[in-house]
């Protein structure tokens, strides 16, 4: 089982989005209000940092 919650940022960078997810000890994240199918590009850089 993963587990995820919200975490406290304020930015828009995947990467550092998943980060802050990851030093908190998450396996999984919230999609962020940022994150929409109607800009792709954004989404595949949000999957592709959660990956990781």
């Amino acid at each position: 089982m993963r587990l995820g919650a919200s975490v406290f940022y304020n930015g828009t960078d995947p990467e550092q989005y998943a980060l802050a997810h990851v030093e908190k000890g998450y396996g999984a994240a919230i999609v962020p209000g940022w994150v929409s199918m109607e800009k792709p590009k954004e989404l595949l850089a949000f999957k592709k940092a959660m990956k990781k």
